[in-house]
């Protein structure tokens, strides 16, 4: 690098140790405890660059490490968190939301802490108080020439997280390179990539997929032979032919659909004439990318041929989200962010346009409700995927996609509200009530299926009183004249046949598969006798005093303890009950569970004469 170029770059980081107050506390307080503090890394390379840097990493040389630390943490009112990783300990604060992480140099040279460093571009340190630029590893000239290259060649193998994150580096540092010679470690070391952990491999991904070019930072992990250890499910994709309505192999399709959203001017594009308002940024951008990055893994698997000799994928997009799932499941996504990503993937078929037509609005506020908050991403996921799909009529295919879309974006900001959280017509408590019934499973799946066939105007409460208010006989209702259900009700009753009860499970009115509602019947259950009421009663847990479940009587305070048989009959005989009697051997079954006996039937008998003691028997 030219003298004049380091010259500039001094200059640069010594207005910059004095501007920004965070560094220049650093500075005096390492001057004050007699310490050397270099920064390092990442903050003098976007320096150098001209990028903005929110974290800054140091290395502190001196005997009085500890009191500088102390005092760093007196100062700013933030605790020290400390790491240790092959033995190096590293020293974190967190201020506003940067990270100043600090690494304490014990033993060896500067040179040789450069040295272990992952690229020569991160090895530049630079003293805060003598002013003078440290670069053993030629760091600065590799900048100058925009190349990425590994510091040695076992810096691999200190740790494989390295090799993703010189990818990543590749994506967000514009126009740079990586080295020949790095991208030949990378490839004979690529195996090593599943040592770190899953967390610190997620966070790698995340970054590629958040950069400015993530179709190509992908295309390069797989080229380097990064992506199949670490997503393995990719690897049938490649190569692999579709139909007619797609030009492209899965795998080529999946990078095409994914440089479709590669940076805000492609959103733009994609979104032209939506009216889609603000485009996803952050969160949202990074479920959007994974999706189309994971919604077509499934298609090697559900390959068919037709009689017509057409290709079909036939429930690819479930079993796509299955794969999916394990793959986050694998690489620790959080919970919220996996199923996003799954429910994408499971209805990125869903805004298709019939042959005949467009999309109907209750086809519209069906695809609404199903993707709830995600519906914008699932019309630029659709988007994207056709952009990628240029085989057969792909132009009028996509001509009236646009419109679908439009239309699904206009009633999700005109309604979205509504009906994504329609108010509620009927519970389950008014159904037994009107119904005569108890609780059953079935209800709160006719419930979804009456909320699903809704429409505007159809059922409304205004009109007349509400169904929690009426009088209903105890026995229920049947089908006469006179009903108050209103015709096409969801729970119209339709027959009445013995212990059976058939309802209409159909928001239409017409006869679909039927609820049925049988007694209750009891059935032999474990149980032990619980020591406060004395009876038996099924009981899930061990032994122990209580009340359980079946019980219906309060355990005595203190129940875990012994309590003596006189205690719990005194207790039963102030209540006004009789004292608990032991269960016959005879109600027992050799494996402890308990009989049901009817009750024997009660016959009609004179009682037994009373026998007097005759007169003349002493007493």
């Amino acid at each position: 690098m030219a003298a004049a170029a380091k010259d500039r770059l001094r200059a640069d980081l010594v207005r910059l140790a004095t501007s920004d107050p965070m560094l220049r506390a650093f500075s005096e307080l390492a001057r004050e405890t007699g310490v050397r503090l270099l920064l390092v890394g990442g903050l003098v390379r976007d320096l150098r660059l001209g990028l903005p840097s929110r974290d800054a990493d140091f290395i502190l040389i001196g005997r009085k490490a500890r009191i500088f630390l102390n005092r760093v943490s007196l100062r700013l009112a933030r605790r020290v968190v400390t790491f240790r990783k092959r033995g190096i300990v590293n020293r974190r604060i967190s201020v506003e939301g940067r990270d100043y992480d600090i690494v304490e140099l014990k033993s060896g040279s500067l040179e040789r802490e450069l040295r272990r460093r992952d690229f020569t571009i991160n090895a530049v340190a630079f003293d805060l108080s003598a002013g003078r630029l440290f670069d053993p590893c030629r760091g600065l000239d590799d900048l100058a020439a925009r190349r990425i290259r590994a510091v040695t060649a076992g810096a691999f193998l200190d740790d494989p997280l390295r090799m993703i994150r010189a990818v990543r580096l590749w994506c967000e540092l514009p126009r740079f390179t990586i080295a020949r010679r790095t991208q030949d470690l990378i490839r004979r070391d690529a195996a090593m990539i599943v040592r770190p952990s899953s967390e610190r491999i997620r966070e790698e991904l995340d970054r590629v997929v958040l950069s400015r070019q993530p179709s190509r930072g992908i295309a390069l992990l797989d080229r380097l032979g990064l992506l199949t250890v670490v997503i393995p499910e990719v690897e049938p994709l490649r190569g692999f032919a579709q139909n007619r309505y797609h030009h492209l192999d899965a795998w080529r399709h999946t990078l095409a659909a994914l440089a479709a959203v590669d940076d805000a001017s492609c959103l733009r594009r994609l979104s032209r004439g939506l009216r889609f308002g603000p485009l996803p940024a952050g969160e949202q951008l990074l479920v959007l990318r994974w999706s189309l990055l994971l919604h077509d893994l499934g298609k090697a698997e559900t390959r068919t041929i037709g009689e017509d000799g057409e290709l079909h994928f036939f429930g690819h997009e479930k079993r796509s989200a299955a794969l999916a799932s394990q793959i986050m499941k694998r690489l620790r996504f959080s919970t919220r962010r996996a199923r996003s990503i799954r429910r994408l993937v499971e209805l990125h078929l869903r805004i298709a346009v019939p042959a005949g037509g467009d999309l109907s609005q209750k086809a519209c506020r069906r695809i609404i409700r199903d993707a709830g908050e995600l519906a914008p991403l699932l019309v630029l996921h659709s988007l994207a995927d056709k952009d990628a799909s240029r085989g057969y009529r792909w132009r009028s295919a996509r001509t009236g996609l646009i419109r679908t879309c439009r239309e699904i974006l206009k009633l999700y900001r005109s309604s979205g509200k509504e009906i994504l959280a329609p108010p509620r017509l009927i519970d389950g408590h008014d159904v037994m009530r009107l119904l005569g019934i108890g609780p059953a499973g079935r209800w709160g799946e006719s419930s979804r299926k009456f909320r699903a066939g809704r429409s505007p105007g159809r059922y409304r409460t205004e009109s007349r009183p509400s169904i929690s208010s009426r009088k209903f006989p105890p026995g229920g209702l049947s089908p006469e004249k006179g009903s108050p259900y209103p015709r096409g009700s969801l729970f119209r009753p339709i027959e009445r046949a013995g212990p059976t009860l058939r309802l209409n499970a159909t928001p239409g009115g017409r006869t679909g598969r039927a609820a049925r509602h049988r007694p209750r019947m009891r059935r032999a259950v474990p149980f032990r006798r619980c020591r406060a009421s004395g009876r038996g009663h099924p009981c899930r847990a061990g032994r122990g005093a209580g009340r359980r479940r079946g019980c219906r009587r309060d355990a005595t305070p203190g129940s875990r303890s012994r309590l003596s048989k006189a205690a719990a009959v005194q207790e039963r005989l102030s209540r006004g009950s009789s004292p608990p009697s032991r269960s016959p051997a005879r109600d027992r079954s050799p494996w402890g569970w308990r009989r049901e006996r009817l009750p024997a039937p009660r016959e009609a008998s004179t009682p037994a004469p009373r026998l007097r003691r005759p007169a003349s028997t002493p007493r």
